[in-house]
């Protein structure tokens, strides 16, 4: 079975090769719904980076490919005189550049990080550049090619769309399908055997702590993920909901938010609950308060109705949890935890143990006696980066809102509650590669909101050249 998995990696890098207009979109596709991006065919093994650097080669290639043929198209519409051609060229499909702009946030935390890995000697240097480098290829490199085909190619925009929708009503879909086996998922399980990776079914199973359906992960190795992927399928849905017919939407929505009930992620329902209320704040329309008010007091008066899924959702604001069989982390459990973080970077308050040591020492000695697995994202910042760490993902934040002011425009508060929303939810239960799923979400969303902006522009040129002409004659 690895050896068809991997003839089917293999294929898809063949088609990125071929056409990244077809190849790219079906890459998006598996690498959110097979947890398996490498290629293993006998002896020979290659690993997620490997597939990363071909996949990168691929999108190198259609570069060079696309602008050569967008000056030949060019060329040949100033020939011909070809007005509409050559305003179509320059203002709607461009010619082929290196759009780093929106990029800029996430490329600037990474150059941050690793200049400050050469200061932090509490873990070994060569550790902190690999685990560096293989994080950098991991994060980035997909989200930065997905973002620049759906720049070079309009036409991508809409097929990027339709995957992801399709991923995500898929992935719904499967999590309901999974509520009646409490967690247990066939799926990730048999992948993980002919990986030969151990299945965590008392984890799933989630007996004894009050989840009615378990800890249900989907399409994903593991529930906290699919949660995060939840939250921001919700945020990436209200963002296309004029572009989608109403049916569509509100199906969507309906069944994004049961998973979020039922997922046995309570981090979820917590983060989103605080992003709807930032949204709601800031946008200040009556009429959607008032429908979001009424749909949430109807949701409540039905969760009522559930002794299970009421102690489930109340246990979120329970802090000490002393009135719910719901287990979870305490507040005074989170206190407990703090101090051990501030103890841990006391012997390096100003830049912290090194890129990464979370991972390192958990490699190396196991859970933690008090932070257990660095269950949030304020630990591990703490830890491994210290004071400096904290000012660098500040900087990040605050670069993140200008940018996406520039790049979103009118969507720009989405944008926000997107940052808003991986924040908190990493803050409550850990940062786990879980900024590369945010990543891919924000640069799909700016993709589509320059194509919007590209094909208003264009049309007004249209509309302007057209009356001018007239005028003309």
């Amino acid at each position: 079975m690895l050896t068809i998995l991997s003839l089917c990696v293999l294929g898809i890098l063949a088609l990125c090769f071929y056409d990244i207009k077809l190849g790219l979109p079906i890459y998006l596709v598996w690498y959110l719904m097979v947890p398996y991006s490498q290629v293993q065919i006998g002896g020979f093994s290659l690993g997620e980076n490997f597939v990363n650097t071909l996949l990168l080669f691929s999108f190198i290639f259609s570069w060079i490919r696309i602008k050569r043929r967008r000056f030949a198209d060019l060329g040949k519409a100033f020939v011909s005189k070809n007005l509409l051609q050559i305003n179509k060229i320059i203002c709607f499909e461009c010619i082929p550049s290196w759009r780093l702009n929106a990029l800029l946030p996430f490329l600037f935390y990474f150059l941050c990080v690793f200049v400050l890995i050469f200061f932090q000697n509490e873990t070994p240097l060569g550790w902190q550049l690999n685990y560096w480098r293989q994080n950098l290829m991991q994060t980035i490199l997909l989200p930065i090619f997905v973002f620049h085909v759906m720049s070079w190619e309009p036409t991508t925009v809409k097929s990027f769309r339709k995957a992801l929708f399709v991923v995500i009503f898929l992935m719904a879909v499967y999590g309901i399908i999974l509520m009646p086996l409490h967690g247990i998922n066939p799926y990730i399980m048999y992948i993980q055997m002919i990986k030969g990776e151990d299945y965590n079914m008392m984890y799933a199973l989630a007996e004894g702590t009050g989840r009615l359906f378990g800890r249900i992960s989907s399409f994903f190795s593991h529930p906290m993920a699919y949660g995060l992927f939840l939250g921001m399928s919700f945020i990436y849905t209200y963002f296309n909901r004029k572009k989608l017919k109403k049916v569509y939407f509100y199906t969507l929505i309906s069944i994004i938010s049961l998973n979020i009930l039922v997922c046995g992620v309570r981090s979820v329902i917590g983060a989103l609950g605080v992003t709807v209320i930032y949204y709601l704040v800031l946008k200040r329309e009556i009429k959607l308060i008032m429908t979001v008010g009424l749909i949430g007091l109807i949701a409540f008066f039905v969760i009522m109705q559930i002794q299970e899924l009421s102690e489930y959702v109340g246990s979120i604001i329970d802090l000490e949890q002393k009135h719910t069989s719901v287990g979870g982390s305490s507040f005074s459990m989170r206190l407990k935890q703090m101090e051990g973080c501030l103890y841990e970077m006391s012997s390096s308050p100003i830049t912290g143990k090194g890129f990464g040591w979370h991972l390192y020492y958990m490699g190396k000695y196991g859970s933690h006696p008090i932070l257990l697995c660095f269950e949030s994202l304020i630990y591990i910042i703490l830890c491994d980066n210290g004071i400096l760490g904290v000012l660098i993902w500040i900087l990040f934040a605050l670069l993140y809102v200008f940018v996406s002011k520039k790049s979103l425009k009118e969507d720009a508060l989405l944008g926000y509650s997107l940052l808003i929303f991986y924040l908190v939810y990493c803050c409550l239960t850990g940062e786990y590669n879980y900024l590369r799923l945010f990543m891919l979400f924000y640069v799909i969303m700016v993709a589509e909101r320059i194509y919007m902006t590209k094909t208003l522009s264009f049309f007004k040129k249209m509309v302007t050249q057209k009356c001018t002409s007239n005028n003309v004659s």
